[in-house]
């Protein structure tokens, strides 16, 4: 199994906290986003990790090209200010393997990711705790399927609920996605983000999903969501580190 970690975006609406460093370099408690992808990747036995690099690659590929007990590599999108369609495509590109897709600006328990990584099929996570306000990405599903994959899907659904932003693909289903992706952009859409892609593929190939209800984690975009993360989300992440053995 290989992780794909998306981390080419600028993040215009944290620039003025972030200043010289890319979102995934947010520290809270002195470790990084990335460092607790790899260490939590680690644990649960992914190994192998390309990231994809965009705005302050450098920086990225120097915080991360030594991390102990993974193999890390990089795949560079030189058209990060796109949609990310874009670092979808060079992430799969670079990768012939089972593949968790990922963003890579989110705080979490370490057990969501134990749990994608044991998944079979393709397979989403989905939270239904959040509720629809036009900003998440939100799943809709009928009969354990995911259907419908975007901002706004309304309540008309056996589940609904925000997705985390991990995603779960067998090496064929991948093989396919890229295919997919690549037409899409060969065909000029370049401007959406991966998951709005996702939604068409979906309708022809089953994804599955695992309600993560009972576990916390948060995406980061806004500065509210970095006070969440301090607040809410670590102190809870950094238990569960402690209790699974989560090295750093």
């Amino acid at each position: 199994m290989h992780a794909i970690i998306l981390a080419a975006g600028v993040a215009n609406r944290l620039s003025a906290i972030l200043k010289d460093r890319p979102k995934s370099m947010l520290e809270f408690e002195g470790r990084t986003l990335l460092q607790r992808h790899l260490a939590i990747l680690r644990w649960a036995g992914v190994k192998n990790i390309t990231i994809v690099t965009g705005h302050m690659a450098d920086a990225i590929k120097e915080h991360t090209k030594d991390f102990p007990g993974v193999t890390v590599s990089f795949a560079h999108n030189e058209r990060y200010r796109e949609g990310s369609i874009i670092s979808a495509v060079t992430g799969l590109k670079a990768v012939n393997d089972d593949v968790i897709l990922m963003d890579a600006d989110v705080l979490y328990d370490p057990e969501i990711m134990q749990k994608l990584v044991a998944a079979k099929g393709m397979t989403f996570l989905l939270d239904p705790k959040s509720k629809e306000t036009g900003e998440e990405m939100m799943l809709g599903t009928r009969k354990g399927r995911v259907i419908e994959i975007a901002r706004k899907v309304g309540a008309d659904w056996d589940e609904v609920g925000e997705t985390v932003g991990f995603f779960l693909f067998p090496r064929d289903v991948a093989a396919k996605l890229l295919a997919f992706l690549q037409a899409k952009v060969a065909s000029g859409v370049t401007t959406i983000g991966y998951e709005d892609a996702l939604n068409f593929f979906i309708k022809e190939h089953e994804a599955r999903y695992i309600n993560v209800r009972e576990f916390l984690w948060t995406e980061i975009d806004y500065p509210e969501d970095i006070e969440k993360a301090r607040t809410k989300i670590l102190p809870t992440v950094r238990e569960k580190e402690a209790k699974l053995c989560v090295k750093p």
